[in-house]
């Protein structure tokens, strides 16, 4: 009888996995404070079994897949390089020495560009108002350009031709031309912009912005692309965090002052937010799965969480090793 409860669970597990194959691997770079030694913890989804860990430089704060291979790039603030990760063999593959504090970057659709952001979230002597084209498969710096004042985060135009780097000291946005190797503008945005999102159906960019400070909200701003010109923004009463695309919504993630946060849902650009979910811990950056029925998040520094897009509710949570010593997550990516 248990032999057969246990096949029909694992038919069952199959069948609701089939026709999305949404289930994979999420990293999480993990670093601790006040000496920035770091690591990238390993974890199924959706339902996160441990699997395991790798070493990354100091600070390392941010994780991009990039398209069509079995590399992950960890982006290191303190020891200004980029970790390159095998996603099969989830070891070590290269590090790529920047000369510079590394931040938020991403990828051209096809995989051949790297742009990353060299600002500093937390050893401010090391940031720097610049970002860098790097050619992904020499694994070598083409050109670095100057943006504005401390450049967190970096957005790719859906036909991969431009690079948008949030400022966020600077309250701009820096658009790039990734393939003439230019600066072409910047752009005043809301105070604090934290996190880019392209919206490649819409043809918008959308500006995550935390704020001024803690005790400032922020704001979302709408960009139309190419131009940046903003086409609609929304005051919030939190600190926007981030924003994802599902289906024909948008996402909102939103941390309070003092603790606790939460997602709202814009259904469109005009319309007020509706309430999705409410957090007693502070939500960081994360991820949506494939499909879009997996959300994966952390909490505070110590956990991470999968929500059921379809139930609208946390279907697994896990405490990360080391969350109650100082070791905190900021970002985290999915394979």
């Amino acid at each position: 009888m248990k032999k057969t409860l246990g096949v029909l669970a694992l038919l069952l597990l199959v069948a609701c996995d089939r026709g999305t194959g949404d289930r994979g691997k999420v990293y999480l770079p993990q670093f601790s404070l006040p000496y920035g030694q770091s690591k990238v913890l390993i974890y199924s989804y959706p339902d996160l079994e441990y699997l395991g860990e790798v070493e990354s430089g100091t600070l390392g704060m941010h994780a991009r897949m990039r398209p069509g291979s079995d590399e992950l790039w960890v982006s290191c603030e303190g020891s200004r390089e980029i970790y390159v990760i095998d996603t099969e063999s989830d070891a070590l593959r290269k590090r790529i020495p920047l000369g510079l504090a590394a931040q938020g970057g991403a990828f051209t659709p096809d995989g051949s560009i790297f742009v990353v952001a060299h600002g500093a979230q937390i050893a401010k002597r090391k940031g720097s108002d610049q970002a860098s084209i790097v050619d992904a498969a020499l694994q070598e710096i083409l050109v670095t350009l100057d943006v504005g004042e401390n450049p967190l985060d970096v957005a790719i135009s859906p036909d991969g031709r431009e690079a948008y780097v949030a400022n966020n000291d600077g309250h701009t946005i820096t658009r790039i031309d990734i393939v003439e190797r230019v600066v072409v503008d910047t752009m005043e945005t809301g105070p604090g912009p934290y996190s880019l999102t392209v919206d490649p159906i819409k043809n918008v960019l959308l500006a995550a912005c935390r704020g001024v400070d803690e005790s400032s909200p922020g704001m979302v701003y709408w960009h139309q692309l190419p131009s940046l010109k903003w086409i609609s923004k929304y005051h919030s009463e939190m600190h926007p965090v981030q924003a994802f695309l599902n289906s024909e919504e948008s996402l909102l993630v939103e941390s309070a002052t003092e603790a606790g946060g939460q997602i709202q849902v814009f259904a469109d650009l005009d319309a007020d937010p509706e309430l999705l979910m409410q957090f007693n811990e502070k939500p960081s950056l994360g991820q949506l799965s494939p499909s879009g029925r997996w959300l994966l998040i952390t909490l505070g520094a110590d956990e991470l969480v999968c929500i059921d897009m379809e139930s609208k509710q946390i279907c697994e949570r896990r405490s990360l090793p080391d969350g109650s010593r100082g070791f905190f997550v900021m970002d985290l990516e999915l394979d």
